[in-house]
């Protein structure tokens, strides 16, 4: 799906977009499936997301009025709360300099006027020279992605620099909001299907342990889970994946046919 996207859009916009493509996936897709001659049960659903469509996925059980049959989340967080900046990879602050995280730019980064819904993957490291990039890096790097998550970005409200945008200021999103969005807390609360993870142990973007440490909990509480950690690779290593390549074949295939069995079953 194509989901709308932070700031223009709000968290609480983003999370209805994914409680809004549960009845077109159920009621809709069927039928227009039909007409290519493909028959879909509706009632037999898996979803797939990666980074931070990972974490919607993850999001599905307590969204949607009846949950997927099966999760297949990619690198993605789990632990809203344990978001450091890991300064490792081609993210590092050595591999990928930044400007000033200034009002001038966040106002480059966004267009509230006619919001963006994607961008081109990134391929080097001068494609990372653009304002949206650079916020995005800012977010991570100062360590306030719950805090945009739920705020976006802000207005100064008064004294130099009035009206200004700004990243919001850490530790302002009250723990409750972010247990809220957080996988590793709603499994003790909502039951969660079977899930199959990907990351890669190089992970630039989120610690391995979001992985380890939600597939143990689902583990603990009944819940099927598979955790698979790819050795060498960093975020979002599959892009550059080829069909029947060695990701595709020793990674992706495996996954996909785990979390398919339990939708035909």
């Amino acid at each position: 799906m194509d989901y709308r996207l932070l700031p223009e859009t709000s968290l609480t916009g983003l999370m209805e977009d994914v409680r809004d493509v549960e009845p077109w996936l159920r009621q809709v897709l069927p039928t227009e499936m039909m007409k290519e001659g493909v028959e879909v049960d509706g009632e037999r659903l898996v979803v797939v997301g990666a980074s931070a469509g990972g974490h919607l996925a993850l999001l599905t059980p307590k969204l949607w009025t009846c949950p997927p049959l099966a999760i297949f989340s990619l690198y993605a967080p789990t632990n809203m709360h344990n978001l450091p900046y890991l300064n490792r990879g081609r993210l590092s602050i050595a591999n990928c300099p930044l400007p000033d995280c200034t009002a001038s730019l966040l106002a480059a980064a966004t267009n509230y006027d006619n919001p963006p819904s994607g961008f081109a993957i990134p391929q080097s490291k001068e494609d990372y020279e653009h304002p949206r990039r650079y916020m995005a890096l800012h977010v991570f790097r100062k360590s306030r992605i719950v805090e945009f998550l739920w705020m976006g970005l802000v207005r100064c409200r008064d004294g130099e620099g009035k009206g200004e945008l700004r990243l919001p200021r850490k530790g302002s999103v009250a723990s409750e909001a972010i247990d809220d969005i957080s996988p590793d807390h709603l499994c003790t609360k909502i039951r969660y299907p079977p899930t199959y993870q990907v990351m890669g142990e190089n992970d630039e973007v989120f610690d391995i342990s979001h992985a380890l440490e939600f597939g143990k909990k689902l583990e603990k509480i009944g819940v099927a889970c598979k955790t698979v950690v790819v050795e060498g690779e960093g975020h979002a290593f599959d892009i550059w994946a080829e069909l029947g390549g060695k990701v595709d074949v020793r990674i992706l295939r495996p996954a996909v046919e785990w979390v398919a069995g339990l939708a035909v079953t």
